[in-house]
Formats: C-alpha cells, sequence, structure tokens
C-alpha cells in the first residue's frame, strides 16, 4: 500500500472513528441537556406554582381585609343614613302631630263658637217665648181680671 492509500484509510477510520465518537457526544450531550431541560422545568413549575398558592394568599388576605373594610364603610354609611331619616321621620312626626293639635284646637273653638251662639239664640228663643208668654199670661191676665169685674158687675 503506497502512502496515500494509508493516509485514505487513515482518514476513513479517523472520520468513522470521528463521527461515531460525535454522534455518542451529541446524544450525550442532548441527553444532558433534555436532563437538564426537564429538572429546570419542574424546579420552575415547583415555583410557578408555590408562587401562584403564596400570590392567592395575598390576593385572599387583601380581599379579605378590603371586603371587611368595604363592609365597615357601608355599615357606618348605612346607621349615619338611618339615623338621618330617624331624625328627619321624627321631625315629621313632630310636625305632623303639631299640624293635627292645631286642627283639633281650631275645631274646638270653632265648635265651642257654634255651640255659644247655639246657647245664645236658644236663650233668645226661650227670652222670646217668655215674653210671648208674659205677654199673653197679662193679656188674659187683663181679659180675666174685665170677665171677674163684669161678672161682678151683672
Amino acid at each position: 500500500m503506497t502512502i496515500s492509500q494509508q493516509i485514505q484509510n487513515l482518514e476513513k477510520n479517523l472520520t468513522k472513528s470521528f463521527d461515531g465518537k460525535f454522534e455518542q457526544v451529541e446524544k450525550n450531550l442532548l441527553n444532558h441537556l433534555d436532563d437538564k431541560f426537564q429538572k429546570s422545568e419542574k424546579r420552575l413549575l415547583g415555583q410557578i406554582d408555590q408562587k401562584s398558592i403564596e400570590s392567592e394568599r395575598r390576593l385572599s388576605k387583601t380581599f379579605d381585609a378590603k371586603f371587611i373594610e368595604s363592609e365597615k364603610r357601608l355599615e357606618k354609611s348605612l346607621e349615619k343614613k338611618f339615623n338621618q331619616a330617624s331624625k328627619d321621620l321624627n321631625q315629621q312626626l313632630k310636625f305632623q302631630t303639631q299640624l293635627i293639635l292645631d286642627s283639633v284646637e281650631e275645631k274646638f273653638e270653632d265648635r265651642q263658637k257654634e255651640l255659644r251662639n247655639d246657647i245664645l239664640n236658644f236663650k233668645d228663643e226661650i227670652f222670646t217665648e217668655v215674653k210671648g208668654l208674659r205677654q199673653e199670661t197679662t193679656v188674659n191676665s187683663g181679659r180675666i181680671t174685665r170677665l171677674e169685674k163684669s161678672f161682678l158687675l151683672s
């Protein structure tokens, strides 16, 4: 064999050897990278899960605190509005009560005046009737006296 053939054989052997080693290194490297990737992926997913749980807890606490705070503000607001409405209703009740009392007093005074007028009118009627009876009695007395005189004279 010539040197050039030997070199060619050597090159072929080296190429085969190199290709085999390269494939082996490539496989090892891919396996190693795949393992690292899977481990990193698991670690990242675990961290994401943990962070999401922590975030959820913090958000839940914040939401609960804000909800309680809002509930207290709403309760205070409703209490103020209720108290104001109660005051307004009490004032309105006092006003309506006073109006009713004034109306009742006015009606009572009107009825009292009407009753006085009726009593005075009744008194006037009685006096008129009594005067009429007196006049009648006087007239009748005068007739009786005349009749008695005429009877006595006859």
